[in-house]
């Protein structure tokens, strides 16, 4: 139990930067780039989001739940670093042809530049092992390097960027900054013990074949996330200004709240604690709904404050993020850890693939009827919420209920 709040602990002082970092920039970008370039800025983190998911391919969950379950056993936590190391060869490949892609996309054409400069930031994030730091509960060495990756991007920006056409620069930091963290990461994952190498080709096909599950499942959170200002761009890059203004919000929210989930997952794949599951999970719920009423009543308060004027539309997409932030706390937290407590990590992947399923439908009959918008979109994602919610709590119960 005490692993549990240490690595809340750490996580939560990474998040408090996770925080500042946007409270710092944004309202600095709004003011220097104009409404469009920084939608297109907005648009590119996004998919870089979208490029991290694919490199990651599931390995934040299945190899933290394997080192969780053999964190004693160093042969296997070497092997499999290898094997994960050799296979993200493969998904970066992936990953940088598919950012590409986006970047030529008609209504990112004037802004492709933008997309080229996170190209590196792809490798540095592939190769930043979280998994590893949270299957072991040693959030510490991932929260140090994390905290640096922070500071240095954050400084960067305020230094260097300083007129219209310097969005550019936003993602070159962002590369350079996860360029650093990764360097500290792998120092940190010597100097625990653990070799850093390569398998061969074979194993690494072996290790995308296992998780293959966890990474669907991974994508399919993706569609109704990361991929959501994306999709939001192609009706204009002021509407993905909006939406994206409004999102960071609901980003924040999940910031603060995600070592709950983060330092749960790995404790109740072992301990099977509900106790203290109940104890963490609902008081904290609780403070989550009053602080999302709050933002939600003083939605023009808060985005006049934080991006300026031309941002005030924004907020009717930020009362519908700011209760998909209390729907999604109990969705995660009924996701990974609760399935792991009942052996079952496969309903929280299966889940969210329905959930994918819904929200791309909606997406499809938006796209038919030209109402793609940052609302539209904003209430589809609040809708798959609810939908991934209630099947997650539905069955985590139906699976207590046939072991009692």
């Amino acid at each position: 139990m005490k692993s549990v709040y240490t690595n809340t602990l750490f996580l939560f002082i990474l998040q408090i930067f996770n925080y500042l970092a946007p409270l710092l920039l944004l309202p600095f970008l709004t003011r220097t780039l104009p409404v469009g370039e920084f939608g297109a800025v907005m648009v590119a983190m996004s998919a870089l989001q979208l490029a991290f998911v694919i490199t990651d391919y599931g390995f934040g969950l299945s190899a933290t739940y394997h080192i969780a379950k053999n964190r004693d056993d160093k042969a296997f936590i070497d092997d499999l670093i290898a094997r994960i190391f050799t296979s993200k060869l493969i998904l970066v490949c992936i990953a940088v042809v598919l950012l590409l892609v986006v970047a030529l996309l008609p209504a990112y054409a004037h802004h492709t530049f933008i997309f080229v400069c996170g190209v590196l930031a792809v490798v540095a994030q592939a190769y930043q092992p979280l998994w590893l730091f949270q299957g072991l509960e040693r959030m510490k060495n991932y929260t140090i390097y994390m905290v640096l990756t922070k500071i240095i991007h954050v400084c960067l920006v305020l230094l260097l960027v300083r007129n219209h056409g310097d969005g550019y620069i936003v993602l070159l930091s962002w590369s350079c900054s996860n360029l650093v963290g990764m360097a500290a990461a792998l120092i940190m994952v010597r100097r625990l013990g653990y070799a850093l190498g390569f398998s061969n080709i074979t194993d690494a096909l072996t290790e995308l074949k296992n998780s293959a599950q966890f990474f669907w499942s991974r994508i399919s959170v993706a569609l109704f996330t990361s991929a959501s200002s994306i999709i939001v761009g192609t009706s204009g890059l002021q509407q993905a200004a909006l939406f994206s203004a409004a999102e960071q919000a609901y980003k924040a929210g999940q910031n603060v709240t995600s070592p709950i989930s983060q330092s749960l997952y790995p404790y109740m794949a072992k301990e099977k604690n509900w106790t203290l599951f109940k104890k963490v999970v609902f008081p904290v719920g609780i403070v989550i709904l009053i602080g999302s009423s709050v933002v939600s009543y003083l939605g023009e308060f808060f985005l006049g404050l934080v991006f300026g004027a031309d941002y005030l539309g924004a907020k009717q997409v930020l009362s519908i993020f700011m209760l998909t932030l209390v729907v999604n706390f109990f969705s995660v937290n009924f996701g990974y850890p609760a399935c792991a407590a009942i052996d079952r990590p496969d309903i929280a992947n299966k889940t969210v693939m329905f959930g994918a399923i819904l929200h791309a439908s909606i997406i499809v009959i938006l796209f038919a009827g030209s109402k793609i918008s940052a609302l539209n979109i904003a209430l589809s994602v609040l809708i798959t919420e609810i939908f991934v919610l209630i099947m997650r709590i539905l069955s985590v119960r139906l699976n207590l209920f046939k072991n009692e």
